[in-house]
Protein backbone atom coordinates (compact mmCIF):
# COMPACT_ATOMS: atom_id res chain seq x y z
CA UNK A 1 0.00 0.00 0.00
CA UNK A 2 1.58 3.36 -0.96
CA UNK A 3 0.30 6.27 0.99
CA UNK A 4 1.67 9.84 2.14
CA UNK A 5 4.31 8.88 -0.14
CA UNK A 6 5.32 5.25 1.87
CA UNK A 7 5.19 1.92 1.47
CA UNK A 8 3.23 -0.04 3.95
CA UNK A 9 3.42 -3.74 3.74
CA UNK A 10 2.61 -6.50 6.69
CA UNK A 11 4.50 -10.13 6.55
CA UNK A 12 4.31 -13.13 7.53
CA UNK A 13 6.55 -16.43 7.26
CA UNK A 14 6.25 -19.53 8.31
CA UNK A 15 9.01 -21.91 7.87
CA UNK A 16 8.47 -25.55 8.41
CA UNK A 17 10.61 -27.08 5.14
CA UNK A 18 13.60 -26.09 3.84
CA UNK A 19 17.09 -25.01 4.84
CA UNK A 20 18.80 -20.94 5.04
CA UNK A 21 22.21 -20.14 5.52
CA UNK A 22 23.47 -16.66 6.40
CA UNK A 23 27.18 -16.73 6.94
CA UNK A 24 28.06 -18.47 9.62
CA UNK A 25 24.67 -19.41 10.45
CA UNK A 26 22.74 -22.46 9.12
CA UNK A 27 19.14 -22.65 9.86
CA UNK A 28 16.63 -26.36 8.87
CA UNK A 29 13.40 -25.19 8.94
CA UNK A 30 12.48 -29.04 9.10
CA UNK A 31 14.14 -29.30 12.83
CA UNK A 32 13.63 -26.06 14.05
CA UNK A 33 10.45 -24.84 12.42
CA UNK A 34 10.07 -20.58 13.04
CA UNK A 35 7.39 -18.35 12.37
CA UNK A 36 7.64 -14.69 11.88
CA UNK A 37 5.44 -11.68 11.05
CA UNK A 38 6.28 -7.96 10.96
CA UNK A 39 5.04 -4.64 9.85
CA UNK A 40 7.54 -2.08 7.64
CA UNK A 41 6.62 1.25 6.26
CA UNK A 42 9.60 2.96 3.58
CA UNK A 43 10.09 6.11 2.78
CA UNK A 44 11.79 6.32 -0.41
CA UNK A 45 12.77 9.94 0.00
CA UNK A 46 14.42 9.63 3.52
CA UNK A 47 15.46 6.06 3.04
CA UNK A 48 14.30 5.09 5.97
CA UNK A 49 12.46 1.96 6.81
CA UNK A 50 10.77 1.24 10.29
CA UNK A 51 9.93 -2.28 10.99
CA UNK A 52 7.32 -1.05 13.74
CA UNK A 53 6.67 -4.87 14.74
CA UNK A 54 8.44 -8.26 14.34
CA UNK A 55 7.62 -11.20 16.39
CA UNK A 56 9.97 -14.13 15.66
CA UNK A 57 8.83 -17.30 17.55
CA UNK A 58 11.09 -20.46 17.10
CA UNK A 59 9.77 -23.29 19.81
CA UNK A 60 12.23 -24.58 21.97
CA UNK A 61 14.47 -21.69 20.86
CA UNK A 62 13.07 -17.88 20.62
CA UNK A 63 10.49 -16.28 21.42
CA UNK A 64 11.01 -12.45 20.72
CA UNK A 65 9.24 -9.06 19.52
CA UNK A 66 10.94 -5.89 18.65
CA UNK A 67 11.07 -2.86 16.70
CA UNK A 68 13.45 -1.19 14.56
CA UNK A 69 14.65 1.94 12.24
CA UNK A 70 16.74 2.10 9.36
CA UNK A 71 18.10 4.62 7.37
CA UNK A 72 19.80 2.91 4.14
CA UNK A 73 22.52 5.88 3.94
CA UNK A 74 23.49 6.93 7.23
CA UNK A 75 26.56 6.78 8.46
CA UNK A 76 25.04 4.43 11.50
CA UNK A 77 22.27 2.47 9.81
CA UNK A 78 20.74 1.25 12.38
CA UNK A 79 19.17 4.17 14.26
CA UNK A 80 17.01 2.37 16.56
CA UNK A 81 16.41 -1.24 18.23
CA UNK A 82 14.40 -1.92 20.78
CA UNK A 83 14.19 -5.91 21.68
CA UNK A 84 11.81 -7.76 23.88
CA UNK A 85 13.34 -11.54 24.48
CA UNK A 86 10.35 -13.35 25.98
CA UNK A 87 12.51 -16.65 25.93
CA UNK A 88 15.78 -17.62 24.84
CA UNK A 89 16.27 -21.77 25.61
CA UNK A 90 19.95 -21.89 25.70
CA UNK A 91 19.74 -25.69 24.52
CA UNK A 92 18.17 -25.01 20.89
CA UNK A 93 19.53 -21.45 20.63
CA UNK A 94 23.08 -22.23 21.40
CA UNK A 95 23.73 -24.48 18.58
CA UNK A 96 21.81 -22.61 16.07
CA UNK A 97 22.49 -19.12 16.88
CA UNK A 98 25.84 -18.75 19.21
CA UNK A 99 27.82 -21.54 18.32
CA UNK A 100 28.48 -20.65 14.68
CA UNK A 101 30.01 -17.36 15.99
CA UNK A 102 32.21 -18.83 18.47
CA UNK A 103 34.42 -21.22 16.70
CA UNK A 104 37.82 -21.26 16.93
CA UNK A 105 37.54 -19.75 20.50
CA UNK A 106 37.20 -21.49 24.22
CA UNK A 107 33.51 -21.12 23.86
CA UNK A 108 32.69 -23.45 21.00
CA UNK A 109 32.32 -26.88 22.48
CA UNK A 110 29.67 -26.03 25.27
CA UNK A 111 26.46 -28.39 26.70
CA UNK A 112 24.61 -25.36 27.89
CA UNK A 113 21.28 -25.30 29.61
CA UNK A 114 18.54 -22.89 31.16
CA UNK A 115 16.59 -19.87 30.14
CA UNK A 116 17.14 -16.08 29.41
CA UNK A 117 14.14 -13.17 28.82
CA UNK A 118 15.01 -9.72 29.17
CA UNK A 119 14.94 -6.21 26.84
CA UNK A 120 17.80 -4.60 25.17
CA UNK A 121 17.89 -0.38 23.82
CA UNK A 122 19.96 0.58 20.80
CA UNK A 123 20.19 4.29 19.27
CA UNK A 124 22.38 5.27 16.36
CA UNK A 125 23.63 1.65 16.60
CA UNK A 126 25.21 2.00 20.39
CA UNK A 127 23.68 -0.01 23.24
CA UNK A 128 22.05 1.97 25.49
CA UNK A 129 19.93 -0.13 28.26
CA UNK A 130 20.21 -4.00 28.58
CA UNK A 131 18.01 -6.06 31.34
CA UNK A 132 18.98 -9.80 31.15
CA UNK A 133 16.78 -12.16 33.32
CA UNK A 134 19.02 -15.20 33.93
CA UNK A 135 16.57 -18.42 34.44
CA UNK A 136 18.93 -21.93 35.99
CA UNK A 137 21.64 -20.99 33.00
CA UNK A 138 24.30 -23.82 33.18
CA UNK A 139 27.61 -24.23 30.59
CA UNK A 140 29.82 -27.04 30.33
CA UNK A 141 33.11 -27.13 28.40
CA UNK A 142 33.55 -29.99 26.49
CA UNK A 143 37.14 -29.88 26.76
CA UNK A 144 36.62 -29.81 30.76
CA UNK A 145 38.07 -26.34 31.10
CA UNK A 146 35.38 -25.16 33.01
CA UNK A 147 31.64 -25.37 34.24
CA UNK A 148 29.29 -22.53 35.28
CA UNK A 149 25.96 -24.10 37.01
CA UNK A 150 22.76 -22.60 37.69
CA UNK A 151 23.59 -18.72 36.92
CA UNK A 152 20.35 -17.39 38.01
CA UNK A 153 19.53 -13.57 38.80
CA UNK A 154 18.59 -10.44 36.73
CA UNK A 155 21.60 -8.31 34.80
CA UNK A 156 20.48 -4.46 34.92
CA UNK A 157 22.80 -1.76 32.40
CA UNK A 158 22.21 1.33 31.11
CA UNK A 159 24.93 3.74 29.36
CA UNK A 160 24.23 6.72 30.61
CA UNK A 161 21.22 8.11 33.57
CA UNK A 162 19.21 10.94 33.03
CA UNK A 163 18.11 13.08 36.13
CA UNK A 164 14.38 12.26 34.58
CA UNK A 165 15.36 8.63 34.60
CA UNK A 166 14.60 6.06 37.45
CA UNK A 167 17.94 4.34 39.11
CA UNK A 168 18.95 1.66 37.63
CA UNK A 169 17.93 -1.61 40.02
CA UNK A 170 21.24 -3.56 41.21
CA UNK A 171 22.33 -6.57 39.45
CA UNK A 172 21.98 -9.58 41.37
CA UNK A 173 23.02 -13.05 40.16
CA UNK A 174 23.29 -15.89 42.31
CA UNK A 175 25.72 -19.16 41.59
CA UNK A 176 25.62 -22.67 42.26
CA UNK A 177 29.19 -23.29 41.76
CA UNK A 178 31.50 -22.46 38.85
CA UNK A 179 35.00 -24.99 38.24
CA UNK A 180 37.94 -24.06 36.53
CA UNK A 181 40.05 -26.72 35.87
CA UNK A 182 43.78 -26.69 37.07
CA UNK A 183 45.27 -26.34 33.58
CA UNK A 184 43.28 -23.39 33.25
CA UNK A 185 43.86 -21.56 36.64
CA UNK A 186 47.37 -22.54 36.42
CA UNK A 187 47.28 -20.59 32.97
CA UNK A 188 45.17 -17.83 34.15
CA UNK A 189 47.93 -17.37 37.15
CA UNK A 190 50.86 -17.07 34.46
Amino acid sequence: CIRDRQWRAQLRLAAEAGQAYINPVFLDAGLHPLSATTQLVYTPLSQRLEVTRLQLDQPGVTQLTASLSLVLQADSILQQLNLSLQTLELAGAYPLYMQPFLLGTGLDELQVLGRVSGQMALVAGLPQRLQLKLDAVTAHDANERFSVDQLQGTLYWQAQQNSDQQAIPATQLSLSLIHISEPTRLGMIS
